[in-house]
């Protein structure tokens, strides 16, 4: 049976990757975007209410470490390009 809660969304392209990792601030934002719902719900926390209920809240902390790692690691991203054309890099293979 298939998740109705899951839906399918488009990775970002090769060359946005690539112009994050030469500092393209928009490409970044695009990145920080694409990504934003997946580290809020990676850094959402159950936690108990003045009224003793427990409910979800984000830690600011965590989702502002958690973002400041996906923004390093897409800067030291290395990509091998010849003439133009996009090479293999020997970072994507890592790349979760």
């Amino acid at each position: 049976m298939k998740n109705k809660h899951r839906e399918t969304f488009a990775l970002p392209s090769f060359e946005t990757f690539y112009a994050a990792s030469k500092g393209d601030t928009e490409a970044m934002e695009s990145l920080k975007k694409h990504y934003s719902e997946y580290i809020k719900q990676l850094s959402t926390r159950l936690v108990y209410g003045a009224d003793g209920k427990i409910h979800s809240d984000v830690d600011e902390e965590l989702r502002g470490r958690l973002e400041t790692k996906l923004i390093m690691r897409v800067l030291t991203l290395d990509f091998d390009v010849e003439d133009g054309k996009y090479g293999k890099s020997q970072a994507m293979k890592c790349w979760p």
